[in-house]
């Protein structure tokens, strides 16, 4: 579709709608001529402007050293009526790159969902405005209508605050991936079930048969073959249009043979067995289908349905996705059974963004998915690579012998399932055709070029076999791979049912796996045996490799061999990345590179909420926050066993809190839980199963399901118990029969034999039992190393001042912040987690015992931070935590997250703040602290100007007005620049502007953003 409105009268529209929008190239709008600028969404922006009309777009800008990243948000698109205008959604709906498009057409204006359409019911969802009833400015709107007041949504100030996405649902369950994918399960279901066909087929058969169809009708609606084409080459009997007039069995193996002879032979094959099983029923079945639009129900009915996708314009990434998403549920999960999971694509493009970073995909630069799925990650690479090359020739278009080779180079993928590997070569052969000019199509499809359009690429640059297998399963692999990404499967070696992966862990010990993780051991082989020097890697793996205790060889090793660059932490993601997933997702980037003293790692962890979508919805796409990437220095990430869970889990006031505990616990003032056992006869331990202990399992108490953490926590005061109510926990017996206690092997004897703590691994209902009892390895147990009827009555009081500790919100803070999975995903507390609780008593005779057995409720909670020296702001900042933080465990919101932060909580945070400035700068009133709001924009701004030691203080100008002006004039956002921050060298003065959200002004969010201060006021007064 080309642009049919170009008069001066839609100019002077598209500059009004521009007007009252606030859409300014300095705050995010794109002109259709400078999409060939940007370098992320490059062709789909360009296609946009070429086939949809597309004036321009309104998006999110990051400018960064090496690209110019862009996040599409609004298509404002040009119509001579509405019936253009139903045209462009289609296409734009078909592409699913915008949430939102704006059709302007010489009588009105259409605002229109990008990730919702339906043809049938088009005409009545639409509501378009007339000319007459737009305001000229924001400023002349008075009282509007809903549809009008809609419209207005969409202005530069509302869609860059994270306000309007909170409320602004993006249904993605209408999106065209979704769609598609519903349309093939359907098709495939009722081949495979028989329904309106001669005989059910075998799903080989099936999908063999769709993958044909759909390559077919990718190239109808790409303009490489049309009628004309067919009665030329003799397929008068194939009618592309007429639904009337059915393709025989012959015509249409006459066509694919045809296809399969000018452009390749090796999409799809379908083997004789399985060709003659088909005959015209399901052929016919599948072509009312994909392209009249018929949809097969369960009861057999035909309805309209699959019409309303354009393959045209659909993005290759997106069918890639949806493919492995289709082979997946098709074959019974078999592909989730070993740990594989549907990759989004916005996902990939935040990985390759990153990867982008350190290595760009050029030409030259191989890349290699060693667990290739249907390609999404290789697509993604791949268009890249093209990408570059157009620029590299000044946009030129580029030959079809350059296109071929870019691929045939440098694009390498393993993938052991057959069928999925051939979807994978199906993708990327396709994102050659939207680069391969349209006359070098012609002379392919006409049949005048030697060469066949697409190149094998199965046996050649994708191999369906093992990773782990023998390298002449992969001969024409490169020895040594530039780039290496993908998202291996997340799952152990033996559910993996790889014998040649068995194998390689067996001969590769020096390469140690935590919990005999697959994915894990995908990085290994990667790395030693396919990798370049200063090669990077970024796959996706479990985060639990990161942050368990059983993986800390893993870490251990890797970083001492290797340099971690970075990585994210998709913990609070875990439920909307990946459907049906159990574990919480990182993405790993590792340079095949030793180490420096200097070497520095960064980390992000994104929020939900801290992204473009409502609470619990599904994400459309991802953004990176830079204000929340840290860094850590390599040495101690790699050193400290523990270092990885803080850098994942904890805010900077719980690292700075930990810290200091830690430092008091060193000094003798407090102690350690191990240690403090150690000097006083006592142990924790776990304990076991009927083969460790000697006792029947009947005889073995069982742990109930651990809870959240909000469970465990309540507002109110603690009293003698955690809970109003004890725990329900499967009791297979209470008291322990003498005659048992003394079958117990002696490891357990002491454990057993009563006068013990026992401290459940989920943390809850934790007893002080004064008699006999056996439990299994869910439970801990503080315990003397003695008969428990003679343990003293001190020892014992010991035992009941643990007891009321552990069970205070002060210790829950520090259980959630010291458990290494507890804000992940609720796991139980590890062995090692216990012996490193900070307790406030150093000895048997430790006054502060009965101290603590005397307190209740909020004098008790004041008295333990106090004995444990935690005052202060510290204090508030761990009551803030079990108030309000604690609520973002397992990937949970709290409910007043996103709310207008009080002016109460606002002071409050520029107190803190002013003092963390004061002590990273030595002294007191070192910086004069001033803040305000701007509703309009929902943003708060704090200002802090700098004051010499000997001067006194002056009035400080406005500079939160100016820092809101300058917010308002470029491209910041919530998203990308939730912590907008600036110098201005006259004041000497740092100014942070951030949306007004609950979340954002909490005291954690004071000590981390006077870092932030501080650096920038270092650089900007060197």
């Amino acid at each position: 579709m080309r642009p049919t409105i170009t008069n001066s009268s839609m100019d002077e529209k598209l500059a009004r709608i521009l007007k009252l929008l606030d859409y300014q190239p300095q705050n995010g709008w794109l002109e259709a001529s400078e999409f060939d600028g940007v370098s992320v969404h490059r062709f789909a922006l360009t296609q946009a402007a070429q086939e949809m009309n597309v004036a321009g777009a309104f998006a999110w800008i990051d400018e960064v050293p090496t690209t110019r990243l862009v996040a599409p948000l609004v298509y404002v698109a040009l119509a001579a009526d509405l019936a253009e205008a139903k045209k462009i959604h289609r296409k734009v709906w078909s592409q699913g790159l915008v949430p939102f498009l704006i059709v302007l057409t010489p009588q009105e204006v259409v605002p229109l969902h990008g990730f919702q359409f339906s043809s049938a019911l088009w005409e009545k969802s639409v509501s378009s405005i007339s000319w007459s009833d737009v305001p000229a400015t924001f400023e002349q709107r008075g009282q509007l209508e809903d549809r009008v007041a809609n419209l207005l949504d969409y202005r530069a100030v509302k869609l860059r605050t994270s306000l309007f996405w909170r409320d602004r649902a993006i249904e993605v369950s209408g999106r065209v991936d979704q769609y598609l994918l519903m349309g093939l399960e359907s098709l495939s279901d009722s081949l495979i079930k028989g329904l309106k066909v001669t005989r059910p087929l075998p799903p080989t058969a099936a999908n063999g048969l769709i993958g044909r169809f759909l390559y077919v009708l990718f190239l109808v609606d790409r303009g490489i073959i049309n009628q004309q084409w067919l009665n030329e080459r003799g397929h008068e009997e194939i009618s592309l249009a007429d639904s009337n007039q059915p393709w025989s069995a012959a015509s249409t193996w006459a066509l694919l043979e045809d296809l399969d002879g000018i452009f390749n032979g090796s999409i799809f094959p379908l083997s004789a067995a399985d060709r003659r099983k088909i005959d015209a029923t399901h052929i016919n079945l599948i072509r009312l289908v994909m392209r009249h639009g018929a949809k097969i129900t369960g009861s057999g009915e035909v309805q309209l349905a699959f019409i309303d996708v354009d393959l045209g314009v659909m993005r290759i990434e997106t069918l890639s996705a949806v493919y492995e998403q289709f082979l997946e549920n098709i074959k019974s999960g078999e592909r989730r059974q070993q740990g594989a999971y549907y990759t989004p694509p916005f996902l990939v493009d935040l990985v390759l963004d990153r990867v982008e970073e350190s290595v760009v995909l050029r030409d030259g630069i191989t890349v290699l998915d060693p667990a290739a799925g249907s390609g999404v990650f290789l697509v993604g690479a791949y268009r890249r690579i093209l990408e570059h090359a157009r620029t590299a020739n000044f946009n030129a278009e580029m030959g079809l012998d350059e296109v071929r080779g870019l691929l045939q180079r440098n694009i390498y993928g393993v993938e052991r399932n057959p069928d999925a590997c051939h979807v994978a070569a199906f993708s990327l052969y396709l994102t050659m055709l939207d680069y391969v000019m349209p006359r070098d199509l012609r002379k392919v499809a006409a049949g005048h070029d030697p060469n066949k359009l697409f190149p094998s690429l199965v046996g050649t640059n994708l191999f369906a076999v093992d990773f782990f297998a023998s390298p002449a399963a992969m001969p024409t692999l490169p020895r040594e791979i530039h780039c290496v990404v993908g998202n291996p499967p997340w799952q152990t070696l033996k559910k993996l049912k790889s014998t040649p992966a068995s194998r390689w862990a067996t001969e590769h010990r020096e390469s140690p796996i935590g919990n005999d993780q697959a994915a894990e051991l995908f990085v290994w082989k990667s790395l030693r045996q396919h990798m370049t020097a200063n090669g990077l890697l970024a796959l996706l793996i479990p985060a639990k490799s990161f942050v368990n205790p059983t993986a800390y060889k893993f870490r251990k090793n890797l970083m001492a061999e290797f340099t971690i660059v970075g990585a994210v932490n998709f913990s609070h993601l875990r439920h909307r990345l990946f459907a049906g997933a159990k574990h919480a997702c990182a993405a790993l980037f590792v340079k095949n590179e030793r180490p420096s003293p200097t070497s520095w790692a960064w980390v992000y962890s994104p929020l939900s909420i801290g992204q473009p979508m409502p609470y619990k919805a599904w994400p459309w796409t991802l953004i990176v926050d830079r204000s929340e990437i840290q860094t850590f220095p390599h040495s101690r990430l790699a050193e400290d066993s523990r270092a990885w869970f803080e850098a994942f889990m904890l805010r900077p006031v719980d690292r700075q809190i930990r810290s200091f505990v830690q430092d008091r616990a060193q000094a003798g003032v407090i102690q350690l839980l191990g240690k403090f056992c150690a000097g006083i006869g006592a142990s924790v331990k776990r304990g076991g199963s009927s083969v460790e202990t000697g006792l029947e399992s009947k005889f073995l108490e069982v742990e109930s399901p651990p809870p959240s953490l909000l469970e465990m926590v309540s507002s109110k005061p603690r009293t003698r118990d955690l809970f109003e109510e004890p725990a329900k926990t499967a009791l297979r017996s209470d008291r322990l029969p003498l005659a048992q206690l003394a079958r117990v092997s002696t490891t357990y004897k002491h454990q057993f034999s009563g006068h013990v703590l026992l401290v459940p691994r989920n943390f809850r209902d934790i007893r002080y039992l004064d008699y006999p009892k056996g439990f299994s390895s869910s439970f801990l147990a503080v315990y003397f190393e003695k008969a428990g009827s003679k343990t003293s009555p001190q020892e014992r009081k010991v035992l009941l001042g643990l007891k009321k500790y552990l069970t205070s919100n002060t210790a829950q803070y520090f259980m959630a912040t010291g458990g290494r999975r507890w804000l992940m995903d609720r796991s139980n507390v590890e062995p090692t987690d216990l012996q490193n609780f900070p307790v406030p008593f150093t000895s048997l005779e430790d006054p502060r015992l009965d101290k603590v057995l005397a307190l209740e409720g909020t004098a008790l909670e004041n008295y333990l931070m106090r004995a444990l020296g935690v005052e202060a702001d510290y204090k508030l900042a761990i009551e803030e935590f079990l108030r309000f933080r604690i609520q973002f465990q397992d990937g949970d919101v709290p409910g007043d997250a996103l709310e207008r932060p009080s002016n109460q909580m606002l002071e409050k945070y520029v107190d803190v703040m002013r003092l963390q400035l004061d002590d990273l700068m030595g002294r007191e009133n070192a910086f004069v602290v001033q803040h305000a709001v701007d509703e309009m924009t929902g943003v708060g701004v704090v200002a802090a100007r700098f004051c010499e030691a000997d001067m006194p203080t002056k009035k400080t100008p406005d500079l939160c007005r100016e820092a809101v002006i300058q917010y308002q004039q470029h491209a910041k956002n919530s998203f990308s620049d939730s912590l907008s921050i600036g110098y201005d060298s006259v004041s000497t003065a740092v100014s942070v502007v951030k949306p007004l959200e609950y979340f954002r002004w909490t005291i954690d969010s004071a000590y981390s953003d006077s870092r932030h201060f501080m650096n920038t006021f270092m650089k900007g007064a060197v």
